[in-house]
């Protein structure tokens, strides 16, 4: 196995662990729904602990969303791929955590139902997909936030096999950044 896979396997392996260990300080999770809230308005729907969890429009996002704790989940469960985008989702890295803001989001959408249609094991995996390439550094802009949309319910059942396959993500994301074929730099 050549020294650059090894190494990949290594971090991904790294970055597992760091995403699937229980963290023992916890405190307890405490979550309380917002009596006042309605569809469509710009309120927070939720509350998890200190923080304040926003579902609005793609349109209202901007209006809203400041640089503090609170989350801010985007519905575009109208789409032609129906969608849940949690924004900044790399900030979360406790599995807990990422489970009851998911059970938060299921939550809504048993209350508005829409055609929008996800597990939460399903979301679960692709938020740690998304994390862990946000740490390595890989589509940044792409990872920062975790889309749930229907037709990733099944992409990212083997999680493994996605981690394995990264030195081929990346050896093609290098020949997309400099536009150079591994082919043409064999020829030099």
């Amino acid at each position: 196995m050549k020294k650059s896979k090894k190494a990949l396997i290594l971090l991904s392996t790294y970055f597992l662990l760091l995403f699937t260990v229980k963290n023992f300080n916890k405190k307890k999770s405490t979550i309380t729904y917002n009596d006042s809230y309605e569809e469509d308005c710009i309120l927070p729907y939720a509350y998890y602990n200190d923080r304040s969890i926003y579902i609005v429009s793609g349109e209202d996002i901007e209006l809203i969303k400041e640089d503090n704790d609170n989350i801010y989940v985007i519905d575009n469960r109208n789409a032609e791929n129906p969608t849940m985008a949690i924004c900044d989702s790399y900030k979360i890295i406790n599995r807990d955590e990422m489970k009851n803001i998911l059970n938060i989001i299921i939550r809504y959408e048993q209350e508005y139902s829409s055609s929008w249609d996800r597990t939460l094991s399903s979301m679960e995996r692709e938020w740690l997909v998304h994390n862990i390439c946000y740490y390595l550094k890989f589509h940044t802009i792409r990872t920062e936030k975790v889309d749930l949309d229907n037709f990733d319910e099944t992409k990212y059942n083997n999680l493994l096999h996605i981690l394995l396959n990264f030195k081929e993500i990346i050896d093609k994301e290098n020949e997309n950044i400099t536009g150079i074929s591994r082919t043409r730099l064999k020829n030099n």
